[in-house]
């Protein structure tokens, strides 16, 4: 990917100004380590990999729009790469795209997930021992990474995020790499929501994926996930 964006760099700098209200950190920033690791790709593989995402990945989605897995993506030469850092293991290549500006909510994995930016995008991120015994989390703990497109980031597993946000009035584009199956609907009799004692089971959402919901966020909340979020529905504003 490309080299971490300095922070001064004038989209950072616009960026930062606009979110005085968050925490803002660059890929570049030694704050990034708490949350995970920079990822590169040979500048072949790069060119490859983004030829492929910009055929697969639409530029004017639908609200929300994540598509777990697409073929295209996961036959190229990147995967040799991208396939070390889980060592070796089976992965889906899909991609989240959309005009999302607010949190809305806070996933995490047993995996790591690697986000690669195909547009200038913007990350709310989370340490998982901020959640308290009751299931919830302050959502002003929460930190803003932004990427500039081309950059990727390796997330630790069980580090809080969830959707992008969008930095300009255009909407983010992005390729989400995770372990396959994950975001996929559970097992029948483990559904959604079935657990109604507060705790880690409670969470679990989808197949790797335990979920603390916004209370204003009514889609998910219809699903039947844990309104676990305290304070505002966080909105990262554009520039």
């Amino acid at each position: 990917m490309h080299a971490p964006v300095d922070h001064e760099s004038p989209a950072f700098g616009r960026f930062r100004a606009a979110n005085s209200h968050l925490k803002v950190f660059s890929s570049a920033s030694a704050s990034l380590t708490r949350y995970g690791q920079p990822v590169s790709l040979p500048a072949a593989d790069l060119a490859a990999l983004l030829a492929a995402a910009d055929a697969a990945v639409p530029r004017d989605p639908a609200d929300l729009t994540y598509v777990a897995g697409v073929k295209e993506l996961e036959t190229g030469s990147w995967m040799n790469v991208v396939q070390a850092a889980y060592g070796q293991a089976d992965l889906q290549v899909g991609w989240c795209a959309s005009r999302n500006s607010t949190l809305n909510g806070l996933e995490y994995h047993a995996s790591p997930e690697l986000i690669v930016a195909l547009t200038d995008l913007a990350l709310l991120l989370g340490l998982p021992d901020d959640i308290d015994e009751q299931m919830h989390y302050a959502g002003s703990k929460l930190e803003c990474l932004f990427l500039q497109a081309g950059e990727a980031v390796l997330l630790k597993p069980r580090i809080l995020h969830f959707s992008p946000c969008r930095t300009t009035d255009a909407p983010f584009r992005s390729l989400i790499i995770l372990p396959r199956g994950t975001n996929t609907p559970l097992e029948e009799g483990a559904a959604a929501g079935e657990t109604a004692v507060p705790g880690p089971d409670r969470l679990l959402f989808m197949k790797n994926k335990w979920l603390l919901a916004h209370p204003e966020r009514e889609p998910l909340m219809k699903r039947g996930a844990w309104p676990g979020i305290d304070g505002p529905n966080i909105e990262v504003r554009i520039t």
